[in-house]
């Protein structure tokens, strides 16, 4: 019998926008199997369903089948209104509707930025930036994988900096492929500078996509992504002293 609390594929769905039909429809499975997971029934689901929305997930088998009132979810910063505003993004960071959805959650002086290897690359504003995503050829799918708070001299809610994992499946007429990418993610305020009926907003987005991590024709491996390696924030040091 399904669990009453919700399961953290359930959380994971909500956070990230997307309906059990859109999960199956990206893993090519059932939507009848995924809403029974989702509801804490697993009886009969079969261990290479459960390995695919594990790799997709980043979950282990443990945490799709207990409750999610005992895991702790990746993906969360430690604020909903957060939470949700990235779930937004990862929908529709590659289609027209990121300007009009999303743009509540970014300044009017908002600014990103593309670090290139031995490059000086210019920053462009928010209506460029999804203009640019929106352009593109291939359909993106794009999933946060996790979150960590910038806090080397202050406590994570003083943070203004939220380092953040995200994974694209391009699929483009002759292949697919699957990207990662490291996004430093900047705030106007801090969890704890903001008033109740405050919305978060994105000050500045810097990315960068990691060689090391970039895989081509290949599942994601579920490696953990919660704490940026040295390579990265050796780049990100870099991006802030220039």
């Amino acid at each position: 019998m399904a669990n009453d609390i919700p399961t953290a594929l359930k959380t994971w769905l909500s956070l990230n926008r997307l309906t059990c039909h859109q999960l199956a429809k990206r893993l090519d499975v059932s939507p009848h199997t995924v809403k029974k997971l989702t509801n804490g029934d697993f009886k009969m689901i079969s261990r290479p369903i459960l390995k695919e929305i594990s790799i997709h997930t980043g979950f282990t088998y443990e945490q799709l089948i207990e409750p999610a009132a005992q895991q702790v979810s990746p993906t969360e910063t430690g604020d909903s209104r957060i939470d949700i505003a990235l779930g937004l993004i990862a929908r529709y960071l590659n289609t027209p509707e990121m300007v009009r959805k999303c743009r509540k959650y970014f300044s009017l002086d908002f600014t990103c930025k593309q670090n290139k290897a031995n490059e000086d690359t210019p920053s462009i504003n928010y209506d460029e930036m999804c203009a640019l995503n929106s352009m593109q050829s291939a359909q993106i799918n794009s999933l946060l994988l996790s979150t960590c708070w910038y806090d080397p001299d202050c406590k994570s809610h003083d943070s203004r900096q939220l380092f953040t994992y995200w994974w694209a499946m391009v699929v483009i007429p002759s292949a697919t492929q699957y990207n990662d990418t490291f996004v430093v993610v900047e705030f106007e305020k801090s969890v704890n500078e903001m008033g109740l009926l405050d919305m978060p907003t994105i000050k500045s987005w810097w990315w960068d996509v990691p060689e090391e991590l970039n895989k081509v024709d290949t599942q994601f491996n579920a490696v953990s992504m919660t704490v940026p390696d040295d390579q990265i924030l050796k780049r990100y040091d870099q991006y802030l002293a220039a």
